[in-house]
């Protein structure tokens, strides 16, 4: 599929954002009387305009508190806004209900409604009989491994930037004592370093970061803490704001391991050879900067302010220099979330959270990403310079530009032939189908290869520029696609394996034998279709599935269901089906499920002790959300797709239910992989008319 990019300041919903608040707001951004008019939907509304405007109302300082999301934000509390926003106990009393239907009658419907249950995964906000409500007040959500998704953040210049991010399940361990506290004498100073503490506001909100300064010029302007790391990877990693300086280097000293940081622009220096460093921008003008090194550290960690990149010398005035919070050293290949120390090292227990993905080339929320398990069979997966990769007449540079995870991680391939390639061979079943995939940005290749040389199965990547203009001579039984993430393209191909191992391959220019490509996240899964990135290192990994539940929950013998769901992939199956909703009581015998099914595909099926009640089609799934609402009572259920009837029984009995599994079947499988979006059940069958305005 052809992909036209769109830039983060072309996107319409909430994108104000000014020098003020840009550095501090994530998203929403700040509503008021001035802005309004740069903003596209929701808008600040008046009195006189508001009776012309459908939901939501008139907004302003006073009515703010009771409008859904997004809120307005101010110079006080926008510093304190996550990305994306989450609604907790706290807040989500004052969020009202969207007003389609709610609390009060919708204009041009004679009753008033008010659902059940409504849970709206994209404007994360939810409510139960009518009161709005935590996500986890409603639910019960697990899932025993981490797991990426697209997310985005306002970067410095105020506009969005999407990015793999890593839902992290497990323990950190900060091995650094007083993380926040560069003062204490636990932090060595050199001799022109100074300190002055809780100086101004952290990234957290609180006055706890501190100013280290140049007391006189030199090369010594550094604080170093001494700890212990003892695998072979650690990351050194601490959140730094200019001041009037704005360059510094994070060292572990010994491995000499070390990176150069422009915590001014949000910009990587030089980085030794061996190391991946990264920068990522948090807010209000703070960067988190992390090196990431092999090998034991028993030394000392050192954050050294410069004048410049790749020098450690220094000018000093007495005051300028750099704010510095919350150091930290893990024993990890990647920068892991951060764990507050005083005068002990600190272990602290990170646990899952529902996974709300957006768009990148449109900025829509897609809402909760519910995925089964699967299992990336490629081994370094972001290390195409190890030898699990074997390289023929190819040149791999590790660590050459910055990932779509934000780090400086993704390695550059450059062809001397044009069947130059780096391959690997995992084990495989033989007769499945499998999809391998992988993210690219082109250098300046023509054509670059992606083959599965066992099942000879291959795809031609053309480029112009760092454009994808088309994938080409795609091999019969094989299916191949392509999304734009960033400045990287994530291409798959899906295909049947002939052997118990596959060859996956990678030419970088097929068609000239010279240029180069970026190469980044390699992943091979048994999948129809691409899932979610799993990062592996020396093994294969595997991401557990996401278990999403409401428990206690009784269908009413009349009612409404409405689902917005996509399916990863549309039509493609899994030999069990794919379930956005399942209403049951722990069986498969008295049940209401919402499905892409392996052999009907996009139906609702009702059953009532073991007996099929109905079972209605909407037509074939698809990668786009569509709303799909059930309304019943005994002996009449209708369906709708998209607000139009498509199907209805007259002889069906209602199941008695006592939860509803969201994304999964009644036994746990049949995983959605996929996207809900929102879904709402209602105690009255809608009518047409109300079904068409949900």
């Amino acid at each position: 599929m052809a992909i036209t990019p769109e830039t983060p300041g072309a996107i319409n919903a909430p994108n104000t954002l000014n020098s003020e608040t840009a550095g501090s707001v994530a998203i929403p951004n700040t509503l008021n009387s001035e802005t309004a008019g740069a903003v596209a939907a929701p808008n600040t509304l008046n009195s006189e305009s508001a009776a012309s405007v459908a939901v939501p109302n008139t907004l302003n300082s006073e009515s703010a508190a009771s409008v859904a999301v997004p809120n307005t934000l101010n110079s006080e509390t926008a510093g304190s806004v996550a990305i994306p926003n989450t609604l907790n106990s706290e807040t989500a009393g004052a969020v009202a209900v969207p007003n389609t239907i709610g609390a009060v009658a919708a204009a041009g419907l004679p009753r008033t409604l008010t659902p059940m249950l409504k849970l709206d995964f994209a404007d994360d906000s939810y409510q139960q009989s009518g009161s709005a409500k935590s996500l986890l007040d409603i639910v019960t959500y697990s899932r025993s491994s981490s797991a990426t998704f697209i997310n985005r953040q306002v970067n410095q210049y105020g506009q969005y930037e999407y990015f793999i991010d890593n839902d992290y399940v497990g323990d950190v361990e900060n091995l650094l004592t007083y993380s926040e506290q560069f003062d204490n004498s636990a932090w060595t100073k050199g001799s022109v370093a100074s300190v002055t503490a809780n100086t101004t506001k952290a990234p957290d909100g609180t006055t706890s970061a501190d100013l280290l300064y140049p007391n006189a010029s030199g090369s010594t302007a550094y604080i170093q803490s001494t700890s212990t790391a003892n695998t072979s990877d650690h990351t050194l990693s601490v959140y730094a704001k200019a001041s009037g300086k704005q360059y510094i280097r994070l060292t572990t000293v010994d491995l000499l391991d070390s990176a150069y940081f422009d915590v001014l622009r949000g910009v990587v220096g030089d980085v030794s050879s061996g190391a991946t460093a990264s920068i990522e921008f948090v807010g209000d003008g703070w960067f988190r900067c992390s090196i990431t090194g092999s090998g034991a550290v028993s030394a000392q960690s050192r954050i050294l302010i410069t004048d410049n990149n790749a020098s450690s010398s220094i000018s000093a005035d007495g005051k300028s220099g750099v704010y510095l919070w919350g150091a930290q050293l893990t024993e990890s290949a990647k920068v892991l979330p951060y764990v507050k120390t005083v005068d002990t090292t600190v272990t602290k227990a990170f646990t899952e959270t529902v996974r709300r993905e957006y768009d990148p080339e449109t900025g829509e929320n897609l809402g909760a990403l519910i995925e089964g398990g699967s299992t990336n069979l490629l081994t370094r997966s972001e290390e195409f310079d190890n030898a699990d990769w074997s390289k023929y007449q190819a040149t791999v540079t590790a660590n050459a530009t910055k990932a779509p995870d934000g780090t400086m991680s993704a390695d550059k391939l450059t062809a001397s032939t044009t069947i130059s390639r780096a391959y690997q061979a995992p084990t495989v079943t033989s007769g499945q189908e499998y999809t391998y995939s992988a993210y690219f940005k082109n250098i300046d290749s023509v054509k670059t290869h992606f083959k599965v040389d066992t099942s000879s199965k291959t795809v031609n990547i053309n480029w112009s520029g760092n454009t994808i203009t088309s994938l080409s001579d795609v091999s019969s039984g094989a299916t191949a696609s392509y999304k734009k993430i960033g400045d990287f393209y994530r291409v798959d191909l899906t295909f049947t394996t002939t052997s118990t191992t596959e060859q996956c391959r990678i030419y970088p220019d097929l068609a000239n034998g010279t240029g180069s490509i970026y190469a980044w996240g390699a992943q091979l899964e048994q999948k129809p279709f691409a899932t979610s990135y799993i990062r592996t290192e020396g093994a294969a990994v595997s991401r557990t599935a996401d278990v999403l539940s409401v428990d206690n929950f009784s269908l009413p013998s009349e009612g409404s269901v409405s689902v917005t769901a996509d399916y990863i992939g549309g039509s493609d199956l899994l030999d069990s089906g794919r379930y956005a909703l399942s209403f049951n009581d722990g069986t498969g015998a008295n049940r209401v499920l919402f499905n892409n099914g392996y052999s009907t595909p996009n139906r609702t099926y009702i059953a009532v002790g073991g007996a099929l009640q109905a079972s209605i089609t909407t037509g074939a799934a698809t990668d786009q959300a569509t709303t799909t609402t059930l309304t019943f009572k005994p002996n009449d259920a209708v369906l709708y797709r998209d607000g139009a009837q498509v199907g209805t029984d007259t002889s069906c009995l209602i199941p008695v239910t006592t939860k509803i599994n969201i994304g999964f079947a009644f036994n746990g499988g049949s995983h959605l992989y996929g996207h809900i979006a929102e879904f709402s059940t209602y105690n009255t069958a809608l009518t047409a008319q109300e079904v068409s305005i949900l």
